[in-house]
């Protein structure tokens, strides 16, 4: 064979093999890329899919935040309001004339009196306006009527005076046992009561 003939067979034989390497190059960087691109869109899908439980998990949190917040604030109105009423209640119980004033007094000695030998503890303020003659009169009713349990009482009641205002009511004590009949702390255990259903009902 000529040497022309065997120099064009070894060119075609080398075209022949660069393309067949270019091909398999163009194939194997097709898939290459294939599985590159197949990656990255796995990798979106698994970041849309945080991106999207997170915002969820973030906006939940921020509604749930929100009406905490809100009865929070609710809340707040609601224990103002009471403070409000409870000091209008008090003040107009503490301006009552003093007639009247002495009446309810006693109607909270017959309710919480036991044995009618207990001693009425009460402010200097509240001694003057209920006057002199008012423990008389108050032992011959508690001696008279009985006592809420239904026993007979003693028309032996003691009333004295201290300088530290009360707010107004009595401090009722038999030996070491001291009963809280003040208006202040008779109207702190509605409250906690009223404040209590309040939170009940908005947190319940």
């Amino acid at each position: 064979m000529p040497i022309e003939d065997i120099l064009a067979r070894i060119d075609a034989d080398a075209a022949k093999a660069m393309e067949q390497s270019r091909t398999a190059a163009d194939s194997q960087k097709c898939a290459i890329l294939g599985e590159a691109q197949a990656a990255v869109e796995k990798i979106l899908a698994a970041a849309r899919a945080e991106a999207q439980q997170h915002a969820a998990v973030t906006k939940e949190r921020l509604v749930s935040a929100a009406r905490l917040e809100g009865r929070n604030r609710l809340l707040a109105e609601k224990q103002k309001l009471i403070s409000l009423a409870f000091e209008k209640t008090l003040e107009s119980v503490q301006r009552l004339p003093d007639d009247k004033y002495r009446r309810l007094i006693l109607s909270l000695l017959l309710k919480y009196v036991d044995r009618g030998d207990e001693t009425a503890v009460v402010s200097e303020r509240d001694a003057v306006r209920l006057g002199g003659a008012f423990i008389d009169e108050a032992n011959k009713e508690v001696e008279r009527a009985k006592s809420p349990s239904g026993k007979s009482r003693k028309g032996h009641l003691k009333l004295i005076t201290q300088k530290e205002e009360t707010g107004g009511g009595f401090v009722l004590r038999s030996g070491r046992t001291e009963l809280n009949i003040t208006f202040p702390a008779m109207l702190k255990a509605v409250r906690d009561r009223m404040e209590s259903d309040v939170a009940g009902t908005l947190f319940g």
